[in-house]
């Protein structure tokens, strides 16, 4: 699960998503003045900058206390950040169910890597209670907004289901998949 989970992290932490004309290096300073001055997006370009090393050093305690900032004022991309930090014990106590808040409030705002760790998240039964139902419509969700984590894990799922002629044994194939 949190193998998956960070690959879709990941992918988000390295291209900055959300960010028109996301800043390159040369234009550090002006981000870190931006951040400072209390700019969201702004801090969670920084975070994210701090979290993979990319422009900084990496510094996962860094990256915390921008992401935190950022989320706190409602930025999804920090939200995510945050919350894969929490899962992850990055910089953070590991602590599922601190990050499963946060992951839940960036898929809330349509994050779809949160949406599909969100998703994982309530099938495994990872820092909150299990919920079949809660985790395949916010599979759905994530693949509708284009995730293709997500939509590989439904297909393959369906796929199983199909085949198997499920019951208790797509249950079973549901936790291989996130263990």
């Amino acid at each position: 699960m949190r193998k998956m989970i960070m690959a879709a992290a990941a992918a988000c932490f390295f291209v900055f998503p959300g960010m028109a004309d996301e800043p390159g290096c040369d234009e550090l300073s002006t981000v870190r003045s931006a951040a400072e001055q209390g700019n969201a997006m702004a801090m969670a370009w920084l975070g994210s900058a701090y979290y993979t090393g990319v422009c900084v050093g990496q510094d996962y305690g860094k990256a915390v206390s921008m992401f935190r900032t950022a989320a706190e004022k409602g930025n999804a991309m920090a939200q995510l950040g945050i919350g894969v930090m929490y899962l992850q014990g990055q910089g953070v106590e590991q602590n599922s169910r601190e990050a499963f808040k946060w992951l839940l409030e960036s898929a809330e705002s349509g994050n779809d890597s949160a949406q599909f760790a969100v998703g994982g998240m309530y099938l495994k039964g990872e820092g909150v209670d299990r919920n079949h139902d809660a985790g395949w419509s916010w599979m759905g969700k994530s693949c509708d907004s284009g995730n293709s984590y997500a939509c590989t894990y439904i297909a393959r799922a369906r796929f199983i289901e199909v085949t198997t002629a499920a019951g208790p044994i797509k249950q079973q194939v549901e936790l291989c998949f996130f263990d």
